[in-house]
């Protein structure tokens, strides 16, 4: 009978140093996993944070191309009321020596004609430059957005 005891108390105490074993490598595992995870976790947080970084840099950049861009159309809006400004008063200057009503009106549709062909060619600049301001702006804008998915993609896809 001491026989079975002692064999019973030697297997119990073999299963039991092997499920110390085992206890002892499921959480050696699961540290590793964990320093694992916690090491993932702060290098995507490290990307993330560079991307938010780049991002906020785009806008910046995006919003620097568009406040230049309006200045230039500024300067451009004010220099056609200069020359239109002038125009005008040369118009008046020789409406003030004609002799005859056709003359008036020569100078009037010459004038009118010339007016409205600067205004289209004004507006077609302006409109040159609002398409090039809108490229150049939206581009930095545009890169970050498709390095943004694909870091998602990325992250989806581990």
């Amino acid at each position: 009978m001491n026989e079975q005891i002692a064999a019973t108390s030697k297997i119990i105490g073999d299963v039991m140093a092997r499920s110390q074993l085992a206890l002892d490598e499921l959480v050696k595992t699961g540290r590793q996993q964990a320093e694992k995870a916690g090491q993932s976790l702060k290098a995507d947080m490290e990307e993330m944070t560079d991307l938010g970084q780049k991002n906020l840099d785009a806008m910046v950049t995006s919003g620097k191309t568009f406040v230049c861009s309006l200045g230039e159309a500024s300067r451009a809006a004010v220099a056609f009321s200069r020359k239109s400004s002038e125009a005008s008063m040369e118009m008046l200057r020789r409406m003030m020596q004609v002799k005859t009503v056709a003359e008036a009106a020569d100078i009037q549709q010459l004038c009118a004609k010339n007016g409205v062909a600067a205004l289209a060619s004004e507006g077609e600049s302006q409109a040159a430059l609002a398409a090039a301001t809108t490229r150049s702006a939206i581009a930095p804008i545009g890169e970050q957005v498709t390095a943004t998915a694909d870091f998602m993609a990325r992250k989806l896809a581990a």
